[in-house]
């Protein structure tokens, strides 16, 4: 019987998906998003907190599932931050992202404050 007070040994996630998750935030960074922590949810998703100056209670994040196609919502991002109105937004207002949401198929769903 395995000791679930001691995880040293266990891997979090096999590493095939730790990969992946690498290579993912290496496409983000190549697209100058940084990122700083990942978050996982008992829900399956996975929030990436990212490396920017914010002016909100929490700082920004890329919301994922570990379901999603990771190339498929790289591309899904990059085409999003190369049109408007998002080209724009990301571009201004950075510091007031709250959330840029890649769970759904072919969506970027995202989210600024106002300002107040």
């Amino acid at each position: 019987m395995k000791d679930i007070n001691s995880p040293i040994g266990d891997n979090l996630f096999p590493q095939e998906d730790f990969k992946k998750l690498v290579s993912f935030r290496n496409s983000l960074l190549d697209m100058g998003i940084e990122s700083s922590n990942l978050l996982i949810k008992s829900s399956g998703d996975y929030e990436l907190i990212l490396d920017y100056f914010y002016t909100n209670p929490e700082p920004p994040k890329i919301i994922f599932n570990r379901q999603n196609d990771l190339l498929k919502i790289i591309d899904n991002l990059d085409s999003a931050l190369k049109n408007e109105p998002l080209l724009t937004k990301f571009k201004n207002d950075i510091s007031k992202l709250l959330y840029l949401d890649l769970r759904f198929d072919n969506k970027v769903y995202y989210k600024f404050s106002d300002g107040k």
